[in-house]
């Protein structure tokens, strides 16, 4: 039985997941190898070292007579919090060291596939795996490495996070087989265009509670251009099938998608309201990271290479690339505000308008009530309430970017942060 929980919670539930795992390549058995394939490119352990920043870890786990050991490369000779490894080596340290660091309830990230055969012009995983090729753990050795944190770690709720979970019927039915005695809770990514009804009977009976489909944008425009067009009755139906199987659904969509600043409100507008409209349930807009590398980059901005860890901008200003996330929840859920002779959902619709207070400023009221629902309520306080001079600047710079319809380029975020003068505390939790 699926208990009820909150948009809210299970937001909160999800982005609370064990991010320093999320960002570790766990090698499974099956994946172990001294070479590490990495954006692209073979390097081995010294040539990682050198160029791993120091939060950052690369983790493959093995077994040694019984116990677990696992092996770090950092690129820091001193942990940035309290050491993980044991004195005989500075690059290996018990598995329960790490675990010992999360809370108990949150899930562990397992990664059993590397690689995948779409093309999504968007997407960084192609950096990791290259030539769309796939490799998968042994399903029967992912369901081990589940029963090993649960024995050894008491833990019993997990995040698969392969690209497709759902590309290969065969393989899924095989590790559900494998699963199902565990008695664990699971989590996956999935395809709304590969979802099959008996696959998901399946995934329930073995402990999956909760899917994610990538969707992206129902725009057809966009979606072409970014190589993953996704109809609503395609998803519609993936829904209606999980809801069937007492499986809750994430529907994933990126905002900020588009050549251009009315192309990519058009986007988030053509998709929301379609979420709204075909009644698909919870829904989360992230803003689109746009890395070095993707095909989407090089379409732009050429193939000027990268490093092992490829940097990653915003298509648009910050401000825009917030509005936007609030566009896309306020649509959703049906929240527009009255502003002088007309209702708005966006700090765009305002801008547009050209209609501002005498004293420049907005009301606290309706910042709050438009950037609420989509947590951006700190960071348009600081940009638009209190100081006259600026909200007329973050106005006008809306209103700018739409009437020149502001082609796609590149914002890095941390100089955005700098330009609007704001403290980490207004741009966090971000996205």
């Amino acid at each position: 039985m699926v208990v009820p929980v909150s948009d809210t919670e299970r937001y909160n539930e999800f982005r609370n997941t064990d991010l320093a795992l999320l960002k570790a390549l766990i090698g499974l058995p099956g994946m172990q190898s001294r070479r590490i394939v990495l954006c692209g490119r073979i390097l081995d352990e010294s040539a990682l070292r050198a160029r791993v920043p120091g939060d950052y870890a690369v983790v493959r786990v093995s077994y040694d007579e019984g116990r677990e050991i696992a092996t770090m490369v950092t690129g820091s000779p001193e942990p940035a919090t309290r050491p993980l490894w044991d004195d005989e080596s500075d690059r290996v340290f018990h598995l329960s060291q790490l675990l010992a660091r999360r809370n108990a309830d949150h899930p562990v990230v397992l990664v059993g596939q590397r690689g995948c055969p779409f093309a999504c012009a968007f997407c960084e995983r192609v950096l990791i795996w290259p030539e769309r090729r796939v490799e998968r753990v042994e399903p029967g050795d992912l369901a081990c490495a589940m029963r090993h944190l649960r024995d050894r770690h008491g833990r019993r709720h997990f995040v698969i996070l392969d690209p497709v979970f759902d590309l290969d019927d065969t393989y899924v039915e095989a590790f559900c087989r494998h699963v199902e005695p565990l008695g664990v809770r699971w989590h996956a990514e999935l395809r709304p265009d590969r979802v099959r009804r008996r696959v998901l009977h399946r995934m329930r009976a073995a402990g999956c509670y909760r899917v994610l489909l990538g969707v992206e944008t129902f725009d057809e425009a966009v979606a072409r251009a970014v190589n993953k067009p996704m109809r609503p009755d395609v998803v519609r139906r993936a829904i209606a099938a999980c809801r069937a199987e007492s499986i809750q659904t994430w529907s994933s969509f990126i905002v900020g998608l588009g050549r251009s600043v009315r192309e990519a409100y058009r986007s988030v507008s053509v998709t929301a309201q379609t979420v709204r409209r075909e009644n698909l349930g919870w829904a989360h807009g992230v803003p689109y990271f746009l890395y070095e590398g993707t095909r989407a980059y090089r379409t732009r901005f050429g193939d000027d290479g990268y490093g092992a860890f490829p940097r990653w901008y915003h298509p648009f200003p910050l401000p825009i690339m917030a509005d936007l996330t609030v566009l896309f929840r306020n649509l959703i859920d049906g929240n527009e505000e009255p502003w002088k002779d007309r209702m708005v959902a966006s700090f765009m619709d305002i801008a547009r308008s050209g209609i501002a207070t005498p004293s420049g400023a907005l009301p606290g009221e309706i910042v709050a009530s438009l950037s609420g629902p989509a947590g951006r309520q700190e960071l348009f306080r600081s940009l638009l309430c209190g100081n006259p001079a600026r909200t007329r600047q973050t106005l006008d710079s809306l209103a700018y970017a739409w009437h020149s319809d502001t082609p796609a380029g590149r914002y890095d975020l941390a100089e955005e942060q700098k330009r609007w003068a704001l403290d980490s505390s207004a741009v966090q939790p971000w996205p």
